[in-house]
């Protein structure tokens, strides 16, 4: 297609999200700030089954409203909130992380594939290539949609980094070493493709509005997402100049690199927010919280640890009348 074409695409698809942003009710997060209880918990059941205790979050909400004393802030107050240490270490655990995602090469890789593969000598139709990595990115990003059901956020980061830092060193010595076209740069980039897609990709976008104080959230979001666009364009930029001074393979083994301190990186400060409610988190970083700990899984925990003793004390007495009869 025509890039004529392509826009006139991509524009009636913004204007799909225009109209869309009409039906699509407000956050209640956002209405617990600046409207009223009833218009909150209202919204909150248009984002909720049927069978879900609304009431019961609703009491949740309003204890955390109240505890933290949530309302909407002028712009003098969020200034001074933006710069409190409950929204600075947490913009900068995620926005250092960001900076990482692009420096091993996430959205550079995507942008020039075509020309990584024909500098690798693959001897497969870079085109056809490029379409084929592109549905294993679909593939890979809808399931780790449903893996992050199931699964912590550090393990798909971890997963995620040391799996790049795998396939693009063997990749770099594989570069050096290569002389005849050959399959084996496709399936490097198809690996590289799987393991960005599971963390690198999604999980800054995620955890910037995960971390982020509910107060500033959107200022705190825009920041992180100009930070990203910003590294994306710093990296395109620089790619070709790097590229023409220390080589090609060397770049590769450079993201690799990067990509280890980067899993070095999420083991010692990334921190685990799977099955944690948003509150649960603000209340950690505004130090009311002494750690990152799931009060729904603590409870759990405790029903089952109840279960458990009243099935061996059950147990037990069936042992000591059977005893007595004999």
């Amino acid at each position: 297609m025509k890039w004529p074409s392509l826009s006139f695409l991509n524009g009636i698809y913004s204007i799909i999200l225009l109209f869309l942003g009409f039906i699509f009710p407000e956050t209640p997060y956002f209405l617990l700030m600046t409207d009223t209880p009833e218009k909150t918990e209202m919204t909150l059941r248009k984002f909720r089954s049927v069978h879900y205790d609304v009431e019961a979050e609703m009491d949740t909400l309003l204890e955390f409203k109240a505890d933290n004393r949530l309302r909407r802030l002028c712009l003098k107050e969020q200034l001074q909130l933006l710069f409190s240490k409950s929204a600075c270490k947490p913009f900068w655990t995620i926005v250092t992380y960001i900076i990482i995602s692009q420096l091993v090469g996430v959205n550079l890789v995507l942008m020039w594939t075509i020309e990584m593969l024909d500098e690798s000598k693959s001897s497969i139709n870079p085109d056809v290539s490029n379409i084929t990595l592109g549905f294993a990115r679909l593939i890979v990003g809808v399931g780790t949609s449903f893996l992050m059901l199931k699964v912590g956020r550090r393990f798909l980061a971890l997963v995620s980094s040391l799996g790049v830092f795998g396939a693009f060193l063997i990749f770099g010595i594989f570069i050096i070493y290569n002389t005849q076209p050959s399959v084996m740069p496709f399936i490097f980039f198809l690996a590289y493709i799987a393991f960005s897609t599971i963390g690198y990709y999604p999980l800054p976008m995620l955890l910037i509005f995960e971390l982020s104080p509910l107060q500033i959230r959107g200022i705190v979001g825009g920041l992180g997402i100009a930070t990203l666009n910003g590294t994306t364009f710093a990296v395109n930029a620089i790619y070709l100049p790097v590229r023409s001074v220390i080589g090609f393979a060397n770049v590769i083994l450079a993201f690799s690199i990067l990509s280890l301190l980067g899993s070095l990186y999420v083991y010692f400060y990334l921190p685990e927010t799977k099955d944690l409610t948003l509150q649960e988190i603000e209340e950690f970083y505004n130090e009311r919280r002494p750690t990152l700990t799931s009060q729904r899984r603590i409870r759990s925990m405790q029903a089952l640890s109840r279960q458990l003793g009243s099935a061996e004390s059950r147990s037990l007495m069936r042992i000591k009348s059977k005893s007595f009869a004999r």
